[in-house]
């Protein structure tokens, strides 16, 4: 990513195109996550103390599908920039 971000800086990164690009990934993920905010069952719970990144893997394994919005959003983009970028990036 840093790599990415740098030749970004040294090819004429166009900044407000970066800048939304930037958001829109960051609350994607942050919607992303925010649907396996529901209580697990005990069977799927892990045993405590748990670290909340590990509850939060928990809660995609029980229930993957529920960010299915998302997955199809992040596909979508990936697919509509590998387009651009062979189309008119190369």
């Amino acid at each position: 990513m840093v790599a990415l971000v740098i030749l970004l800086m040294l090819t004429e990164m166009h900044y407000l195109s970066f800048i939304t690009g930037l958001v829109v990934g960051m609350l994607t993920i942050q919607v992303f996550f925010h649907r396996f905010s529901k209580p697990l069952t005990p069977d799927k719970m892990p045993e405590s103390p748990t670290q909340p990144r590990k509850l939060m893997s928990y809660a995609i394994q029980a229930t993957p599908r529920l960010a299915w919005r998302e997955i199809i959003f992040m596909t979508k983009l990936f697919v509509w920039a590998l387009y651009m970028l062979f189309v008119k990036g190369l």
